[in-house]
């Protein structure tokens, strides 16, 4: 289906709206998303070092081999990945920022994961 098709077929169902103004929207949701998933990352990072019930719950979760004199080799990794969820939905973003979604994962499997997961 052709740019121009799709345009006047969401012009229909949405009458007074624009096809650009839902691209526009569309974007703006990817971008909050993406900024969603940095600051989940940003308080994962700040869990660690400030907050002891975080530190407790990935010492209990240690690898062999893993400590945190070598933590450049593993990382903190979530269970549920932040893709699948509405960082933008306050209850969504708690769940995804709670400490029971984070483990650690040595770095290397960690970035093999990742590679694999993209499209």
């Amino acid at each position: 289906m052709s740019y121009t098709t799709r345009k006047r077929a969401w012009e229909v169902k949405h009458p007074g709206g624009t096809f650009v103004s839902w691209k526009k929207r569309k974007r703006l949701q990817r971008d909050v998303q993406v900024l969603g998933r940095d600051r989940a990352r940003a308080e994962a990072q700040r869990l660690l070092k400030s907050s002891p019930e975080f530190r407790a719950h990935i010492e209990a979760q240690f690898q062999p081999g893993m400590s945190w004199e070598n933590y450049p080799e593993w990382e903190v990794d979530h269970v549920v990945a932040l893709a699948q969820f509405d960082l933008g939905d306050p209850a969504q973003y708690a769940k995804a920022a709670s400490v029971s979604n984070h483990q650690p994962v040595w770095a290397i499997l960690n970035n093999r994961a990742q590679h694999r997961s993209k499209p």
